[in-house]
């Protein structure tokens, strides 16, 4: 049972090149795979919680030349995602279960995170630090967001909600509810 535990796959995610494939796993390893072989290239670790360390998420950049990973230690962190060398750490989360979801704005100049708290941070990952903190949902299930591919918007689902924010201002756009009976309301 420890063995299938420290190898559970947590996340994937293809390079924009299809030529690699980043998985995030228990145990906190972050492996880099060659598509063509099947053949692990690197193996990093990503999170190192001391209880259960997990990469809950992994993202490549729109270049392929960096990735993120998300970890159930908080961490939020940025790699060369050629050789999976770590380049900075975005500190900021703080809950339980950690990372549930990594995203990089399309120019490459921000880093998306959201938790399992639901709690969602744009940071900049130049400075690498916090640029905006979206605040809305609710919930102890984590909420999904990803950028627009124009950038300027975020969506994101939580709770029983989905939202979309502002980037620059950091401001809710517009929320969509549904209930239970099938009903909605922007």
């Amino acid at each position: 049972l420890k063995y299938i535990l420290q190898n559970y796959i947590w996340s994937v995610a293809y390079s924009p090149d299809g030529k690699h494939v980043l998985s995030g796993s228990s145990g906190g390893k972050m492996v880099l795979w060659n598509t063509s072989f099947g053949q692990p290239v690197k193996t990093s670790v990503g999170s190192e919680d001391f209880l259960d360390p997990r990469v809950n998420a992994v993202s490549f950049s729109s270049d392929g030349e960096y990735a993120l990973s998300g970890g159930s230690d908080n961490s939020v962190r940025l790699w060369n995602a050629k050789n999976l060398t770590q380049i900075k750490s975005f500190i900021g989360h703080s809950n339980l279960e950690g990372i549930h979801e990594v995203a990089f704005s399309p120019d490459g100049k921000y880093a998306l995170s959201s938790d399992y708290d639901s709690k969602i941070k744009i940071w900049d990952i130049a400075s690498g630090s916090e640029w905006k903190a979206l605040s809305g949902h609710t919930g102890m299930y984590g909420a999904s967001a990803k950028f627009f591919p124009n950038g300027k918007q975020v969506i994101s689902a939580g709770d029983a909600s989905t939202r979309i924010w502002d980037v620059s201002t950091g401001e809710e756009v517009a929320s969509m509810i549904a209930f239970e009976d099938g009903e909605w309301i922007i």
